[in-house]
């Protein structure tokens, strides 16, 4: 079985079904209950198994059946990825062929040394030596817009260091979000954020980790048509990810009993036999095949604490598989949210982002050349209600987050056995 630091997960002594309602705050009149939760890519479309994803044998995105051992889906007012109910031409969604981000073949719209800068289009007439300086000297704004679901226009750093994870079990390929952290100085690693359902899937059995899976950065700059594992169509390519981490109670309950454990650490290592070069590489060969060198690493905030700064303004961030390979976000006022009566999840409450988002993070001091602090990733929603839930990474509030962390940056990669290890002494 996985590799794990206490012995094998014992089977779970929660319920096997989810609660129909959550509690509310003292209410003036009887609430309409919440509908159940789900996560964002436990099925189709925020029903109950991950996201699926179109095969390599076609870039046409082909509607399929559940297989016959899937449950029945419940009724869901969200897109599903039949393409015939994907709109083509309204605001929130770019047109097929995406003109207007497709790089091209002229280098000055590649990056150039540093990949982490978002492309820059050729002026039409030289800018003054004034207005270059002012550009220069601009400093990063921050972002205070309340968005629900759009494609993000301001590129930059965290473009280049999130993108798609493509997993795979028994063969069958499912799509998650996930983002390059910073582990500190850990030479022979990358460490990769995302959700625990985009790393481990649990059944009463105990479970496994996903048999292979690949990090595809800045996806959204494909010269593809959406998500495949023609590394050459992506900017950077892919890297393949050497295991994960997951705490041992996301191994051990059954969702949504689990929700509060809906973190995973994907590690990749830093040897170039990792990487599969893409279209860039054509251009600038030179560049470094090493993941963390050529994008940033972002920071993750384990001191934040809601309570003591409510309503801060976040940015939730991801590759939703109905708008494939659109990078996307929402952003809101923080909250939150029960989900379950036992545990308080932060919460976005306007934000239409569904499956494939799974695992894409929630920054605060989001700024327009991509910066921020990382305080949460997307985990689960309802499948008739807009909104989104994260869990809680601070540690001195009970969080586990930053153990499995800190445990990523130091497991010896010959230790792993199944593709991942189970953390169970935090």
């Amino acid at each position: 079985g996985p590799t794990t630091s206490q012995p094998s997960p014992r089977p779970s002594p929660e319920p096997t079904s989810p609660p129909s309602s959550k509690p509310t705050p003292r209410p003036t009149s009887p609430p309409t209950p919440d509908p159940t939760p789900y996560p964002l890519d436990y099925v189709s479309q925020w029903t109950k198994h991950p996201t699926r994803y179109p095969t390599t044998e076609s870039p046409t995105f082909r509607p399929t059946s559940p297989p016959s051992r899937h449950p029945t889906l419940p009724p869901t007012n969200r897109p599903t990825d039949n393409p015939t109910n994907r709109p083509t031409n309204t605001p929130t969604n770019k047109p097929t062929n995406r003109p207007t981000k497709r790089p091209t073949n002229n280098p000055t719209h590649l990056p150039t040394n540093d990949p982490t800068k978002p492309p820059t289009p050729r002026p039409t007439s030289p800018p003054t030596p004034e207005a270059t300086e002012a550009v220069q000297q601009a400093p990063p704004q921050m972002l205070h817009q309340h968005v629900r679901d759009d494609p993000w226009e301001y590129g930059g750093k965290i473009q280049y260091s999130s993108g798609r994870v493509l997993f795979f079990f028994d063969g069958n390929p499912f799509v998650c979000t996930g983002t390059v952290v910073d582990d500190g100085d850990h030479p022979d690693r990358t460490l990769i954020l995302t959700a625990g359902h985009c790393a481990f899937k649990y059944d009463n059995q105990g479970g496994r980790f996903a048999d292979y899976a690949l990090f595809i950065p800045n996806q959204d700059e494909t010269r593809g048509r959406g998500t495949d594992e023609r590394c050459g169509n992506d900017p950077l390519g892919c890297w393949t990810l050497a295991f994960a981490l997951v705490d041992y109670n996301w191994t051990t309950r059954k969702f949504p009993s689990s929700v509060p454990w809906d973190y995973a650490i994907y590690v990749v290592q830093n040897v170039p036999e990792s990487h599969q070069p893409g279209f860039v590489y054509k251009e600038q060969p030179e560049l470094s095949t090493i993941l963390e060198d050529i994008v940033t690493k972002f920071p993750i905030d384990f001191t934040y604490n809601q309570k003591t700064a409510p309503a801060t303004h976040t940015h939730a961030l991801g590759y939703t598989f109905n708008k494939d390979p659109d990078f996307r976000y929402c952003a809101k006022d923080l909250t939150t949210k029960y989900g379950i009566s036992s545990y308080q999840n932060l919460w976005l409450g306007v934000c239409d982002m569904s499956g494939g988002s799974s695992g894409g993070v929630w920054m605060k001091d989001t700024k327009d050349d991509g910066s921020g602090t990382i305080i949460s990733v997307n985990s689960w929603g309802y499948s008739s209600s807009t909104g989104m839930a994260g869990p809680n990474f601070y540690t001195e509030g009970g969080a586990k987050v930053e153990c499995l962390f800190e445990k990523a940056k130091v497991i010896d990669f010959d230790d792993v056995e199944n593709g991942g290890v189970i953390v169970s002494d935090c």
